[in-house]
């Protein structure tokens, strides 16, 4: 149980900080954060 609850832990976690990440970027320049992500998705290098 202790193992399942910390794997649990550190998925809510990561995604905490992806969120986190991704509202930090879309704050600075909306349309810039848009494009870093769709790029990401269609595997284009920025």
């Amino acid at each position: 149980r202790k193992q399942t609850a910390l794997c649990y832990e550190k998925i809510t976690n990561t995604r905490k900080d992806y969120l986190h990440k991704i509202s930090r970027n879309y704050k600075r320049k909306p349309s810039d954060s848009f494009r870093k992500l769709t790029d990401k998705k269609y595997g284009k290098k920025s």
